[in-house]
């Protein structure tokens, strides 16, 4: 399974195009038949400022779609920020892994919680091995490998093998991030021919700024002539909000 992988991982990169969700899934079936103990799992893809889960294995398709939080990943993986940002593996079990499942869920909607309680099999699994894929310094996706039957567990294998599946999927998520990159730079070049000036355009380009960039807050300023200030304007993306910002030349 593991030699497979790599082979199909060769392929989608030779195919230089967007990758779908059937390709994850493939990926993730892959990944479940290699890692010993794994009996189901999730691959979550970050996606602007969320994680969407683009493949499930072994788990009721009503997954597929869902986008959760950083903070509610972050609450999930359990261990430091900094092993977190490092991609290093983690495998929780008992009560561990209760305590993830309740404060992964307390930073997620009421509905979002209760369909990862429902369609997550919570019951049946016994222990979990979380791997964070990182790209260029980034947590850009999270491999979730689950444990379903009590004689089912990780052994110092496991995380290796996982392991391998990670850099498979960092190197496909590198080549989809220039595509799509290229992709929503293409669309907001063709928006900005068409769309009039003004606030709705300013928007758009915050949000799309924002988005590309993966930023946490986003501010536009504009120049006013007649002060030769910055003054920002159109909609303000900041927690907590900042409020009218006019910046001198040289200040900022």
């Amino acid at each position: 399974s593991v030699w497979q992988g790599l082979r199909t991982t060769v392929a989608l990169l030779a195919g230089r195009r967007t990758l779908t969700d059937e390709d994850w899934g493939q990926m993730l079936a892959l990944a479940v038949a290699a890692v010993d103990g794994a009996g189901c799992g999730t691959l979550d893809i970050r996606e602007g400022r969320g994680f969407r889960v683009v493949a499930a294995h072994g788990y009721g398709a009503a997954l597929l779609g869902l986008t959760l939080g950083e903070e509610a990943q972050q609450r999930w993986y359990g261990a430091s920020l900094a092993a977190w940002r490092a991609g290093e593996p983690r495998v929780v079990s008992g009560e561990a892994l209760a305590r993830a499942y309740a404060e992964s869920d307390a930073e997620l909607a009421s509905p979002e919680a209760r369909l990862l309680s429902d369609v997550g099999r919570r019951q049946e699994v016994r222990a979990s091995l979380c791997l964070p894929v990182v790209l260029e310094g980034e947590v850009v996706a999270h491999l979730n490998l689950d444990a379903l039957s009590p004689a089912e567990d990780f052994g110092p294998r496991a995380a290796e093998d996982a392991a391998l599946f990670a850099q498979q999927i960092a190197a496909l998520l590198h080549l989809q991030e220039r595509w799509n990159e290229l992709t929503r730079l293409v669309e907001l070049h063709s928006s900005l021919g068409a769309a009039p000036s003004g606030t709705p355009l300013e928007d758009h380009l915050t949000c799309a700024a924002q988005d590309l960039l993966r930023a946490r807050h986003a501010l536009l300023l504009r120049h006013d002539e007649a002060t030769d200030t910055l003054r920002s304007t159109g909609p303000e993306r900041h927690v907590p909000p900042l409020g009218p910002v006019v910046l001198g030349r040289g200040a900022g």
